[in-house]
């Protein structure tokens, strides 16, 4: 059950990542947050947690990369705004 849980929640996650870079922001952040998700998983695999400490902690992993994308929404607009008003001027 364990591996079912984590599996079908990885799944869903990848495709939840980031999808939007800042136009000066590397490719590779986005590779290197997959990555350390990728290790996390696989270690939470091999531990001794418990099945509602594995579900936790993906849970805030996930409201994690929410807010990261929220971040980055909100950086996006910021930056389009200020452009918006740089050419009005």
């Amino acid at each position: 059950m364990t591996s079912q849980l984590l599996i079908s929640t990885s799944a869903s996650s990848s495709s939840s990542a980031p999808s939007g870079l800042e136009p000066g922001e590397p490719a590779s952040s986005s590779t290197a947050v997959s990555e350390a998700r990728n290790r996390l998983i696989e270690s939470m695999k091999k531990s001794a947690y418990q099945v509602d400490h594995q579900v936790r902690v993906l849970t805030l992993q996930a409201e994690a990369e929410a807010l990261l994308q929220q971040l980055q929404a909100l950086k996006q607009q910021r930056s389009i705004s200020e452009l918006a008003l740089t050419h009005r001027s």
